[in-house]
């Protein structure tokens, strides 16, 4: 019983001491701790929020009584056929998801807008139209959590005292 409990307690030691964290748990600096997200977007938002929430960071309701807005425009996803089938049908979409992304505080720029973007290749099976949907909608979901990512790791870069 000893021997294991040694064992749990070394093991947690270890994590804690290679700076383990849940994914999508970002460490932000100490002077952000309410962000407000300023986008149309409402799935974007959603995920942004629940990384923003894992990173123990309050989402504000409002500007108004935030460290930081996170302003998102231009949000944009696109399909563009890469091939075609010997059948003059698509067999082969490049998918593209962007968005601009800036951090205000107040009137102060934190970060200035900056374009965020991924691409993913989507084979099409015009067979398969159901199969075909529903992975693109899983890619852009992958593509979206991207996205977030690239965002909290901005967020995680700031510089507020600066």
């Amino acid at each position: 019983m000893t021997v294991r409990r040694l064992f749990a307690l070394l093991l947690v030691l270890l994590l804690a001491g290679c700076g383990f964290h849940l994914r999508g748990s970002v460490k932000l600096p100490p002077e952000i701790k309410r962000v407000y997200v300023d986008t149309l977007d409402a799935g974007l938002r959603q995920a942004l929020d629940r990384s923003l929430e894992a990173s123990d960071v309050v989402v504000a309701k409002s500007a108004a009584g935030a460290d930081a807005v996170v302003r998102i425009t231009g949000v944009e996803e696109t399909r563009r056929v890469l091939s075609v089938n010997a059948g003059g049908k698509a067999a082969q979409y490049e998918l593209r998801s962007a968005l601009t992304v800036a951090v205000y505080q107040g009137d102060k720029v934190l970060a200035p807008p900056r374009e965020l973007s991924v691409t993913r290749d989507l084979l099409f099976n015009d067979n398969d139209l159901l199969g075909s949907s529903n992975e693109e909608g899983a890619l852009r979901d992958e593509m979206r959590r991207y996205l977030v990512r690239r965002i909290m790791e901005r967020l995680r870069l700031l510089k507020p005292d600066q």
